[in-house]
């Protein structure tokens, strides 16, 4: 008897989208339960349990369930470490440090956009929203405790670390890869859906650079958790920042641009260029797949 055809991969990602999308629902429908249940859930720390169930219902439960029904046969997801994947992750570190100029600078541009003439409602509200979000997220990044801050590192840095890199680089990245064997197309498909996910059209080109230097050191790496330290480490970096910023420490905002040069960002760019061509040069790349 013959076993059955497998699902297209289109079809495949729409099963995924509404299972993201109902995750979603049942998030929210949860948020309003703890709500309703005596939870603050507009508090610090009852914003950041939302922002846990969040992640775990929305990029983690729907990611484990495509790998359940399209990919339990075979070794979709790859969580090895071995020793020499401490270097992977020092080269990561490195590429990401290296890209903060052009990061800072794509922002500042990103941030300039305007759409005018008929658009400028739209622009407007988009930039409502943006604001609104950022308010919510420094409110939830209140951490006026050390405790605080190892709670916030956890929930804000470690889990969407973790889950985010699941879910874009292991299941997305990795099944356009598989289907259409276009490295490139996957890897810059992959880091504009992360940076439209984050829901801020005046910061999608940052996201978009840093989403992309993700999902090479995927492809070279060829281990989600060197993916998921590096990430933990880029988020960790602006949550200790909001930390030190509070407490006095430093006294320059994270939310503030910080104004390197272009030429700069340029050079660091290429840079950082030089190191991921490193990390895949001396990797095993006989099979990106």
């Amino acid at each position: 008897m013959k076993s059955s055809r497998p699902l297209p991969v289109i079809a495949q990602f729409f099963i995924l989208l509404g299972v993201i999308l109902l995750s979603w629902v049942t998030a929210t429908l949860i948020t309003m339960a703890l709500a309703h249940a005596g939870v603050d859930t507009a508090a610090p720390k009852g914003m950041l349990i939302a922002q846990g169930i969040s992640q775990l219902l929305v990029f983690l439960v729907p990611s484990l369930l495509f790998v359940y029904l399209f990919h339990r046969n075979d070794s979709f997801l790859r969580y090895s470490w071995q020793r020499q994947q401490w270097r992977q992750v020092g080269l990561g570190l490195l590429a990401l440090l290296l890209l903060i100029p052009a990061v800072d600078v794509l922002g500042q541009w990103n941030d300039s956009w305007h759409f005018g003439g008929q658009w400028e409602g739209l622009e407007a509200s988009l930039r409502n929203a943006a604001a609104q979000a950022a308010a919510a997220t420094e409110k939830m990044l209140d951490m006026p405790h050390w405790s605080d801050l190892i709670w916030v590192l956890l929930i804000v840095a470690l889990l969407p670390a973790v889950c985010e890199e699941l879910l874009f680089r292991g299941i997305i990245q990795q099944a356009i890869k598989r289907r259409w064997g276009k490295l490139h197309l996957a890897v810059w498909i992959t880091a504009l859906l992360f940076s439209l996910c984050h829901g801020d059209c005046f910061a999608l080109l940052p996201r978009l650079l840093l989403g992309a230097m993700l999902g090479y050191l995927y492809a070279y790496s060829r281990s989600l958790w060197v993916n998921s330290a590096v990430h933990f480490v880029n988020n960790a970096i602006i949550v200790v920042h909001y930390y030190l910023y509070q407490h006095g420490v430093l006294h320059f905002s994270p939310d503030d641009p910080i104004g390197f040069s272009p030429v700069l960002a340029l050079c660091c760019t290429a840079a950082a260029g030089y190191v991921m061509w490193e990390l895949y040069r001396t990797g095993d790349n006989s099979q990106l797949d």
